[in-house]
Order: C-alpha cells, then structure tokens, then sequence
C-alpha cells in the first residue's frame, strides 16, 4: 500500500492577546501620570485613540457665558438622575464679540431652565408640532438669579431670558 504524500501548509499558529475589561489594582497603581497611563495601556496591548472623533466637538459650557447673547438651542433632551429629571441642550450661541461657537449645558433646577424646556415641550407637543425639542431660538439667552438658601448657601439658578 503506498502513502500518499500531503501538500498542504502545516496550520498557522494564531496567538490572541486576552486584555480584561479592567485593569487590575497594581496595574493601575502604577499609574501616576499621563505618560505612565499611556505606557500601561500600550503594555496591555491597547491602541489609544483620539477620543474626539467620537464626538460632535461640543464643549459643555459654564452656563454664565450664556447670558445675555442670542442661543440657539438646537435640541434638548430630558434625562432621569440621582436627583431628579434634568435636561441636557445643546446649541449654537452668537456672541457680542468674537466667533459664534457650539455650547452644551445640563440644568436640574425645579424653576430655571429645565422647567421652562419641560413647559415649553409639553405646550409645542400638545400644538402638534413634530420636532418639540428642537429649534428654539432666544434673542437674549439666559438671565442668572444668584440667591442665598434657607441655610444661608450661595445659590444660581439660570433662565431662559423670554
């Protein structure tokens, strides 16, 4: 009986690098900078990437720098946190001086912005309109109520300048 002779390519060996979704405690205490955090990710095997390609290139903006401007809120959404419904808008503000830029905010108060956007989307719901938390524009942006509280603690609440 004759044998045959194969061929064929002896199999590839394929080694796989398992990288946990966690880095463990001693791992990351070796962490203590920038530098040192790249050089742990790269050890492990991951590609840092630049994160912003992952965004729409909006900065959240300190409310304060957002009074008295024309705003053009682009979309709201609402969302449920550890202290209540908040809402979170994003837009475009036209400064007195200087370039138009994107802004975003989030707002939890009970009588400031986010309760206007929930007023304001229940009234343009109920009106039929098919785009309720998009598109507003306010000619002076927002006003700032600086207070005090019962206890005697600093407070700012921000508004919609209707």
């Amino acid at each position: 009986m004759a044998s045959k002779s194969s061929n064929t390519a002896p199999a590839e060996t394929v080694t796989t690098v398992v990288v946990p979704d966690r880095l463990d405690d001693a791992t990351m205490g070796a962490v203590i900078d920038f530098d040192s955090a790249l050089a742990v990710l790269r050890s492990a095997g991951v590609t840092v990437e630049d994160g912003s390609a992952y965004g729409d290139g909006v900065e959240t903006t300190d409310k304060s720098t957002l009074t008295n401007i024309p705003l053009l809120f682009v979309d709201w959404t609402f969302k449920d946190g550890d202290k209540g419904t908040y809402c979170v808008v994003r837009g475009v503000a036209k400064p007195k001086t200087g370039a138009p830029f994107k802004f975003v905010f989030a707002d939890g108060s009970s009588s400031g912005v986010c309760h206007q956007l929930a007023e304001i989307t229940e009234r343009r719901t109920m009106e039929g309109n098919a785009h309720p938390t998009k598109g507003l524009l306010f000619e002076k942006g927002l006003r700032r109520s600086d207070y005090k509280t019962k206890d005697g603690i600093d407070g700012t609440t921000f508004y919609i300048a209707l």
